[in-house]
């Protein structure tokens, strides 16, 4: 940097933390490039980069945004000033600056919901002012104070200005990433076992599990030696189990696959688990089920959605008896549209489904029938024997997510449709579904952003009642809530009775004297209940329970009325309670998950410099072989150290595995003072690590692995992931698969 510019272009009233230029100001220029990126943050915060110059105004710009992307917040331009048409300054300021103007709040001819507010009055800004005698741009004001939250690594690419900037090219998007793949022609099942597919594939997940060890995977050999079924989920899986397994949703769209999928806090896609059955029988699907509760912890869910297939009933009935079990409503659809062939009676069908009162349904469903003259049609007759799967008159009082049909599933499979057409590689196809794993978490993450980075904008004459549900729910869930809260105007109370501490109260439709609902309100354990049972069913207050709150008053939603799922602490208060309830495995998978998220931010700032690199892996390896030593893992040599395997590499596609021996030289490193080779050093591999990371500089790979919490951080950051297999041996009847896969990504 050079001399400082002239103190006219700058405000003259400086707050706490703001740094401004003065004609006093004389910094040094290193060849105008500015500070590194290692002292970029600190250089900012001390405010020691006031009078760094830049070619040009673009320059000063991916300047402090690149300080933002590293900070934790976005930018956006909102001064310029020109003189004789030329800009002479120009200024950036925090994405959060300001507030929205109060018109758009006090709108009453709304056709849609009002965004959410992100701005809360933030000042930080940066200034810079164009000096004519040498061309150059100048630093001439800085404001570093946020008023708010700054953004973790792990969401920074939600953040308008870096989701085109310089510094995220390097960002693989997840819904963008595509692999092409040849399709190849016949069964693809009859080819696992014969060119090595199976056990490129076995390696694969084999190799994933050094990562994760939380990582579940299983497989059975049929008696003609080829791969039977086979079932996997990682870490982040099992946890996501454990905090939304009651609701389970399956079918078998692109068979042989199985997806397992469930609804998350913010209603979003998680994923369970996959699965690759031999065939569709009461045996393969006994077993999947079983392999399923074996992988969670013996955790059972409370109700499944399937797409009727007989041979899951009966399994489901043998895994999971008492389980209430409901037939997917578009499936229902699309036989009733097949087998009837009648659109009147198909769109009819489909608001049948949803009839309430089991006592009037005989009745109305014979009229449907005659009105359609379908009295004597087979296939009625077959559907109206399982109406206790379908009709909503049976299923109420079951909790389902709200939910009536498993599109979820289906979603998830379209974009596995693709790779699906032509007959593929197992191997490649493992590899695809962690692709699409990624893509949904993305999604995830996207939603807890806009969750703890916006504030609701409230819009109902209940302001109270909104803003607690604001607090306390995720944005997804608040506006299922609020949707509810609308409703609510529709109905009034035509009868109240008082008993001891129970009031019921009788709650009538506008325009529907038919209908009426009796809701309990209990004064002493401020508990409501109501008739319709929609909160059993959905675990959302149904509209009459809110009209009762508006009736009593209440300022906050009771507790009985919120549950947990749906709240932004859903996961949170999965990882501090109800410890003592659960299996040791989803424990230590809810510890390798909270373990990631807080060192997140330690792996991205130690990502910046080759010497903070190495001296972070350097601590993380003696730290590790410290606890593998206190905890006695593996088995130990006369060298000290837990013995590890050689490892093979996966071959490419259409390459068969063949088992690679190599032996490795012995040295002493200085690191442990031990005879060691350098894979069996429990503290080699920040070497290894350092010299690996030299070589990945040049470009990234999109068959990147690693987990939901590391995927963006990491690959911005130029690190790179590694996988060491322990050779583990699955053994399932008569026969048995060792494998010694490796697979390294950078």
């Amino acid at each position: 940097m050079v001399d400082g510019t002239d103190s006219s272009f700058c405000s003259t009233v400086a707050p706490i933390a703001v740094f401004e230029m003065t004609d006093e100001s004389e910094t040094q220029n290193d060849g105008d490039k500015g500070p590194s990126k290692n002292d970029l943050e600190s250089d900012i915060a001390s405010g020691v980069v006031l009078g760094m110059r830049f070619g040009s105004a673009d320059e000063a710009k991916s300047f402090y945004n690149t300080y933002a992307r590293a900070i934790g917040f976005s930018i956006r331009a909102r001064d310029v000033k020109k003189k004789d048409g030329e800009d002479v300054m120009r200024e950036w300021v925090c994405s959060r600056e300001g507030h929205r103007a109060q018109k758009y709040f006090d709108r009453k001819d709304r056709k849609r919901r009002p965004r959410e507010e992100t701005r809360c009055g933030c000042n930080a800004k940066f200034r810079v002012n164009f000096d004519k005698d040498d061309g150059k741009w100048v630093i001439s004001r800085l404001v570093v104070q946020h008023n708010h939250a700054l953004v973790g690594q792990d969401h920074i690419h939600f953040l308008k200005s870096h989701q085109a900037s310089p510094t995220n090219e390097v960002v693989i998007r997840s819904g963008q990433i595509v692999e092409s793949i040849p399709e190849q022609a016949g069964d693809c099942r009859q080819q696992y076992i014969q060119d090595g597919d199976a056990m490129a594939a076995i390696g694969y997940l084999e190799a994933k599990k050094q990562s994760d060890p939380g990582f579940f995977h299983k497989y059975c050999i049929t008696s003609d030696g080829k791969l039977g079924n086979f079932f996997w989920c990682d870490s982040a899986s099992r946890f996501d189990y454990a905090c939304f397994g009651d609701m389970l949703a399956f079918d078998t769209t692109y068979k042989p696959f199985v997806m397992l999928i469930g609804m998350n806090n913010h209603h979003k896609t998680c994923i369970f688990g996959c699965a690759s059955l031999l065939d569709e029988t009461v045996e393969s699907y006994t077993w999947l089920l079983s392999t399923m509760v074996e992988a969670m912890g013996g955790k059972r869910p409370t109700s499944v959605i399937t797409d009727g297939d007989r041979g899951m009933r009966k399994a489901m009935k043998t895994v999971f008896p008492g389980c209430p079990h409901r037939l997917c409503s578009r499936h229902m659809m699309r036989n009733a549209e097949k087998e009837v062939q009648k659109l009147a009676f198909v769109r009819e069908f489909a608001n049948f489904m949803k009839f309430r009162e089991d006592s009037k349904m005989d009745d109305v469903w014979d009229e449907l029938l005659r009105k359609h003259d379908l009295v004597e049609h087979p296939w009625t007759k077959e559907v109206y024997k399982r109406r206790k799967l379908w009709s909503a008159a049976f299923l109420k009082g079951h909790f389902f997510a709200g939910q009536s049909a498993i599109q979820r599933c289906e979603l998830m499979n379209s974009h596995l449709h693709h790779y699906m057409q032509g007959c593929r590689k197992f191997y490649e196809i493992v590899k695809q579904f962690d692709f699409q794993l990624v893509r949904v978490r993305d999604e995830e993450a996207r939603a807890e952003h806009v969750t703890q980075n916006s504030t609701l904008v409230i819009s109902t004459a209940l302001k109270q009642l909104e803003s607690h549900a604001g607090e306390v729910y995720t944005r997804a869930s608040f506006y299922k809530f609020r949707e509810e809260m609308e409703a609510e105007q529709l109905f009034m109370v035509v009868a109240l009775t008082n008993e001891d501490n129970l009031c019921e109260y009788d709650i009538m439709q506008y325009m529907r004297p038919d209908i009426v609902y009796t809701v309990v309100y209990d004064t002493v354990a401020h508990s409501i209940n109501c008739q319709c049972l929609g909160f059993e069913y959905s675990g959302i207050p149904c509209r009459h329970s809110i009209h009762v709150m508006k009736i009593r008053h209440m300022e906050e939603i009771p507790a009985s009325c919120i549950m947990r799922r749906w709240t932004k602490s859903a996961k949170s208060h999965m990882t501090y309670t109800g410890v003592d309830a659960m299996s040791p495995d989803i424990l230590i998978s809810m510890r390798l998950g909270a373990l990631t998220s807080a060192s997140n931010r330690l792996c991205h700032l130690a990502s910046k410099s080759t010497s903070d690199f190495e001296e972070v892996m350097t601590e993380l390896n003696q730290l590790a072989a410290r606890i593998d030593i206190r905890l006695n893992v593996g088995e130990v040599f006369e060298g000290g150290s837990a013995a590890v395997p050689d490892s093979a590499i996966v071959p490419a596609k259409r390459q068969k595995v063949t088992e690679t021996v190599k032996t490795h030289p012995t040295h002493k490193y200085s690191n442990c003072n031990q005879v060691d080779t350098k894979q069996t050093c429990p503290m080699g591999n920040a070497t290894v690590a350092a010299e690996v990371r030299s070589n990945a500089t040049s470009g990234y790979s999109t068959s990147v692995e690693m987990s939901p919490q590391q995927f963006t951080s990491q690959q911005v950051a130029g690190s790179f992931s590694s996988y060491q297999p322990a050779h583990e041996e699955t053994i399932h009847g008569s026969q048995s698969f060792t494998d010694d896969s490796l697979v390294l990504c950078i």
